[in-house]
Formats: structure tokens, sequence, C-alpha cells
């Protein structure tokens, strides 16, 4: 029995030992770009990126997305061609290297940004790692984000409801009147609902660059839901924020 079980584990540890022998490093680079804008990075909080093996569901690896939001010339401005990549040095991404020693049918997710906490979204893709094959040339794996960052909040005077928010895109370009991303072209608006009934909604103003704010007039007290709407019938780019809200006498 014990002459089994020692050359049990010796095969065992061969068979290890070849696999990891035979493994090779197959390195891959995860971008996340924003809808109609540029590279997620760490100006809006990150994304966290996870690569999963799809036949075991494990996590191979598991990281934030480091680096800037890229150039804006190459990346909004240049015409673009087949194979021409548009991630400049400092362009953010997330890197990592894996041992294969098999072909592996991955999910590739990124979760974010993290700026916008419960209300982070999710951009996946599956594809086939192959060992040695690198996954780094130009923009590597690149994942399409569609939305806006929102951030509001309220205040009361006098029975009026003052909504003022903050929108921009998920990279934290800035919205501005015949800009880059155009304040013109976006609709921001605010909806207040009670018992799960929209009772006003009202057009948000733009008061400086990304900034917007509306009053809604003589609002009664009681318990509302105040949401923020962001949407682009262009690029049909959406975002929302709920507010929890209590007015008082």
């Amino acid at each position: 029995m014990l002459k089994f079980l020692i050359k049990f584990l010796f095969l065992s540890f061969l068979v290890y030992f070849c696999n990891t022998l035979a493994a090779e490093d197959t390195h891959i680079d995860v971008r996340v770009l924003s809808k109609d804008a540029k590279f997620i990075g760490n100006k809006t909080g990150t994304m966290k990126v996870n690569i999963i093996d799809i036949e075991t569901n494990k996590t191979l690896a598991s990281g934030n997305i480091e680096g800037g939001t890229g150039d804006t010339k190459t990346i909004m401005k240049t015409p673009k061609t087949r194979n021409s990549g548009i991630a400049t040095a400092g362009a953010a991404k997330y890197s990592a290297t894996l041992k294969l020693n098999k072909a592996r049918k991955v999910r590739i997710e990124a979760i974010g940004p993290l700026d916008l906490g419960e209300r982070s979204l999710t951009a996946s893709t599956e594809i086939w790692l192959l060992p040695g094959k690198h996954m780094t040339h130009q923009d590597g794996v690149v994942l399409l984000l569609t939305g806006f960052l929102i951030n509001a909040e309220s205040e009361v005077i006098k029975g009026n409801l003052k909504v003022a928010a903050t929108v921009t895109m998920l990279c934290g370009c800035p919205i501005e009147p015949e800009g880059l991303w155009d304040a013109n072209q976006y609709q921001i608006t605010a909806e207040l609902w009670k018992d799960e009934e929209k009772i006003r909604e009202l057009p948000l103003n733009f008061l400086e660059t990304s900034q917007f704010e509306g009053n809604f007039k003589k609002v009664d007290p009681g318990t509302y839901k105040l949401g923020i709407s962001a949407y682009d019938p262009i690029s049909l780019n959406t975002g929302y924020q709920e507010i929890d809200l209590k007015v008082s006498q």
C-alpha cells in the first residue's frame, strides 16, 4: 500500500512537472474604451479586469487598469484604417502574463468605472488564448463600454427642488456646447417619481463645463425618487442615476 501511494504521488508530481515545464508565457493587454470617447483609466476610478477560464470558471488573472485616457487627436480625430491602433504611450491598460500549456477559452470582463460605485457597468468578451501567442499588438484586447458618468445632488429651497448634475463621458472627458463632446447634442433630464409613477420631468440646462442644473417649482412634501438621465441620440450613449429624496414642510 505504501509503495502504491509513493508511486501514485511520484506519477502525479511527474505529470504536474511536465505540464508546468510545457507551459508558455502568454502576455495580454486589456483596455476599455468609453463609447464615442477615450480610454477609461485612473481619471474616473479605473476598471477592474477579470480573466476567467470558461471551462473551469477559474479566475486566471485579475487586476485594475492603470493609466491615462490616451491621445485625443489619435482617438477622436484621426481617420482609422484597417489594423491601425489608437493606443499611445501611457494609455490606460491592464497587463497580465498567463502560463498556458493548452488553448483556453476565456471570458474577459471589465467592471467600472469604479467612481460609479454600485452603478458600475460591465463589458465583456470571450476569446481563445493560445500558449505563447501574445495579445499585446497595438491596442491589445479592447472592450467597449457604453454610458455617461453622472453625479447629481439636490437641494430644497423655499419649496423648490434645485437639481445639479455633473455629467461626463465614462473616461471623464468634458461636455460643453460645441465642444468635442457637444452639450447641445445631449439630452440631460431630471425626473421626479412618487409611488412608482413619474409625476414631473425637467430638462437640465448647461451651466459650465460638464455641469447642468434645473429647478422643480413648488414640490409638495413627501418621499420621492429623483432620476437623472443622459441620452445621446446620435451615438446612443445612455446614463442614469437615481437618488432617494425626502421633501419636508
